[in-house]
């Protein structure tokens, strides 16, 4: 998120003082900002959605937004100065303050995908646990400090390289993490564990360790169904649910979170549209003002 801070510099000294003279300065500064990130958002859409690998999800399209030009209490209370004018634009963290420090690349604070992403992409740096890493931590299947990252070539990796949160969800449920209401695992009522079954044999993952039981990666059972009927009523035979008898790694799990490089100087692009628009926006605003006060 990029905080926009007025700056009396951008408009000329006749502007300034005019906007004094009729005693609106405030109001037309707020008008001013507001229209200044209006145009930095459009310029981010233009010029960075065009640049994301793989094209911007629905998500990060949604995610960008701005926030009106106010005198906020909440940028008082984070130490950013008494009656600050606040304006901002940006990828949307989950929060509808804008003055939170979440917002602004190194505070490293988790939010929504969108937001996470669009810092990595203009700040560059390591990435927080995602949300199915929290889980996996809280379960134990995993230490803090560990990662996981996709494998290359796996078929639930979408075109801009992530996987769907609903595959996570499948994930954490075939593991027996976080099972929601309503998942396979907690299916009942007659014939619910035959269904079940089938649904765990068509897609199914595991924990894969080594011989100190740490987890290597968590892979996907592929390939040939075992052949005849379960070992119930069959002595000596174990009774299984039908998994496939391959497997596929699809998440490694590393030792330190991934780094990734700044790509795109977003603040740049916002800070070029926001600096061009303001002063035009505030004279506009200002010669509004002049004609109905000399209507008056």
């Amino acid at each position: 998120m990029t905080i926009l801070r007025i700056d009396a510099r951008e408009l000329s000294r006749l502007s300034a003082w005019c906007a004094n003279l009729t005693g609106k300065q405030d109001k037309l500064t707020a008008i001013a900002a507001t229209a200044g990130v209006m145009a930095a958002r459009d310029r981010l859409a233009r010029d960075v959605f065009p640049r994301i690998a793989g094209g911007p999800t629905a998500w990060t399209r949604r995610g960008l937004r701005y926030w009106r030009a106010d005198r906020t209490r909440q940028a008082d209370r984070r130490g950013m100065g008494s009656g600050l004018m606040v304006a901002a634009v940006g990828w949307n963290y989950g929060d509808n303050d804008p003055t939170d420090p979440g917002f602004s690349a190194g505070f490293g604070r988790m939010g929504v995908p969108s937001g996470r992403y669009m810092q990595l992409l203009a700040a560059g740096g390591t990435r927080e646990p995602k949300s199915t890493e929290i889980k996996l931590y809280r379960s134990g299947l995993l230490s803090k400090g560990q990662f996981i990252t996709p494998q290359s070539g796996w078929d639930k990796i979408n075109t801009q390289g992530n996987v769907k949160g609903s595959e996570y969800k499948r994930i954490l449920s075939r593991l027996k993490v976080d099972v929601d209401p309503g998942s396979t695992q907690a299916t009942t009522g007659p014939g619910s564990r035959r269904r079940t079954a089938r649904k765990r044999a068509a897609t199914d993952y595991f924990p894969m360790r080594d011989s100190s039981g740490r987890i290597r990666f968590i892979a996907q059972r592929i390939g040939d169904s075992p052949s005849g009927a379960s070992g119930k009523g069959k002595p000596g035979r174990p009774l299984t649910v039908g998994y496939k008898r391959g497997f596929f790694p699809v998440l490694h799990v590393i030792k330190q979170a991934p780094r990734y490089e700044a790509k795109i100087n977003i603040h740049q692009i916002a800070w070029a549209a926001y600096t061009a628009a303001f002063p035009i926006a505030f004279d506009r605003a200002l010669k509004a003002e002049l004609g109905q006060l000399a209507r008056v």
